[in-house]
């Protein structure tokens, strides 16, 4: 809560730096460069939109610019995203920010060639904090465009890295932000499918064709094996490769919240346990560092002993067949706002590629938020009755897409038959475990425990296994309610100083 309330002061601050008029011109200028149009010639120029129709996400401030021609008639929209770099860790990892734009273009760069049936919104071009910008080689002089279609051919024909169709370009304006410009998605193209899924989530013919579209964009994506477990970074060259750390949504949060860095940016696995186990290290990080982790003595004891019990139980969850891949690329954080929609439900896009990378095939699972109920609210017989209801009505008709397309280019693999294992051994809720920032205990007592035994652990229990999370354990619980007292005492004095904590119109980005 603290933190909180510190952040949304910061973004406020963001908002107005972005709106000051030399970031205005900025805006507006780099807008311009990257749809191509010649500041020598003034029959069209581009306006940025006031800060009250900005689109603010959980990462990114998104910017509308409107691309007028000389009469003032809107010709069309693009979008300006800014990373919000108190959001990820910048402060705390200094070059977190340019480390997640490289990722998502470059995945928006891969996407592009390999997954052109994908509705992604078209990647104009993007700089970074420390002033370098590229943009669309479309936009670029004719020996510019001629010499990059030689060199891609040239290096597909050698089976060198891929070379995108983003080139380098000079600016005098940037943004510290760093920012990517996407065109605007408008609403002749579709609406959000949160805007319209309590309606009609429960309309048979809507879902089933929602199912085949989530279907075919998790087997699109996932149709090629990749040798090991990562993010796309996209280089100074214009070469696209598997060489970052898998960077997901979840990742970057418990870093932002204070948890030490454990998986580093360049790192990648050609084995699934040593990811799994970093994973688990994170969390082990959140516990030690966030000041308010535990309430009490007993629920730290208990947060201990079900960290030890994960570890315990994490190499059943996995197939050995596969611990060194072939892995696949997959949406680690794909939800309803991420995706647009028509009036059938027939998905008419899908923005935020940021959190996109390549992982065990036991990793991609249905969205859980098809049941309309939060990750933590599956608990109840009549929730996890629906949930698994729902679940092996999407797994049926991925099969079926499966079998019907062939997309997938995996050797004796089958996505669905793998989604399907995943929910009969539970290894999906131990997957939704690792991807969660604040859920794993509930999950874990919902789903797992009673895999195994049918009571709660009893305070005895939790008390004999946190002796074994750390060696000193019980001076890590005496200091964990110690920073929990003093963390409210700060708590009550930033609210009786009146910070303001209101917190600004927000939506997904």
């Amino acid at each position: 809560m603290a933190t909180r309330i510190v952040w949304e002061q910061t973004t406020q601050n963001l908002y107005d730096h972005l709106w000051a008029e030399h970031q205005r011109r900025a805006i507006s200028s780099l807008a311009a460069l990257h749809v191509g149009l010649d500041p020598e010639r003034q029959h069209q120029r581009c306006v940025v939109q006031e800060p009250d129709g900005w689109i603010r996400g959980n990462f990114n401030i998104c910017v509308p610019v409107h691309v007028l021609d000389k009469a003032g008639s809107l010709i069309r929209r693009v979008l300006v995203r800014c990373p919000m770099g108190h959001k990820l860790a910048e402060d705390r990892h200094p070059g977190t920010v340019d480390e997640k734009l490289s990722t998502e273009v470059a995945t928006y760069a891969w996407m592009q060639e390999n997954c052109p049936e994908v509705p992604i919104p078209a990647l104009l071009g993007f700089g970074f904090t420390d002033g370098r910008h590229f943009t669309h080689v479309q936009w670029r002089p004719f020996y510019v465009r001629w010499a990059r279609a030689l060199w891609r051919r040239m290096r597909m024909v050698l089976r060198l890295p891929v070379l995108s169709q983003y080139v380098p370009v000079l600016s005098d304006y940037a943004l510290q932000t760093g920012y990517i410009v996407l065109d605007y998605i408008e609403p002749k193209v579709g609406k959000m499918l949160s805007t319209t899924w309590e309606m009609h989530r429960n309309d048979a013919e809507r879902r089933q064709t929602l199912f085949r579209g989530l279907s075919r964009l998790m087997l699109t994506v996932a149709r090629l094996p990749l040798p090991r477990i990562g993010s796309w970074h996209f280089h100074d060259d214009g070469t696209i490769t598997l060489s970052n750390r898998p960077l997901t949504c979840n990742l970057v949060i418990l870093e932002n919240n204070g948890a030490p860095r454990i998986i580093q940016p360049g790192d990648t696995y050609t084995c699934v346990e040593p990811y799994i186990w970093d994973l688990l290290t994170l969390h082990d990080g959140r516990l030690h560092i966030q000041p308010n982790a535990a309430m009490d003595e007993a629920d730290c004891r208990y947060q201990m002993a079900v960290q030890v019990l994960l570890r315990t139980l994490a190499y059943g969850y996995f197939d050995r067949d596969r611990r060194h891949g072939p892995f696949v690329m997959q949406f680690s954080d794909l939800h309803a706002s991420n995706i647009f929609v028509d009036s059938h439900w027939n998905i008419t896009a899908v923005i935020d590629l940021e959190w996109i990378c390549a992982r065990p095939i036991e990793m991609i699972d249905v969205p859980y938020w098809i049941t309309g109920l939060g990750i933590d609210q599956i608990g109840k017989k009549e929730h996890i009755d629906e949930y698994a209801k729902t679940r092996e009505e999407f797994i049926t008709i991925l099969g079926e897409e499966e079998r019907n397309t062939a997309i997938l280019k995996l050797p004796n693999v089958s996505l669905a038959a793998a989604m399907r294992r995943a929910g009969e051994c539970k290894s999906s809720w131990f997957v939704y475990c690792l991807d969660s920032v604040n859920a794993m205990y509930t999950l874990f007592d919902q789903h797992l425990r009673p895999q195994f035994i049918s009571f709660d652990l009893t305070e005895k229990m939790n008390f004999f296994l946190s002796k074994f999370w750390c060696e000193k354990a019980d001076e890590l619980v005496d200091r964990k309610l110690r920073q929990k007292h003093l963390y409210d005492i700060e708590l009550r004095r930033m609210f009786e100083n009146d910070v303001d904590a209101t917190p600004l119109v927000s939506g997904k980005a």
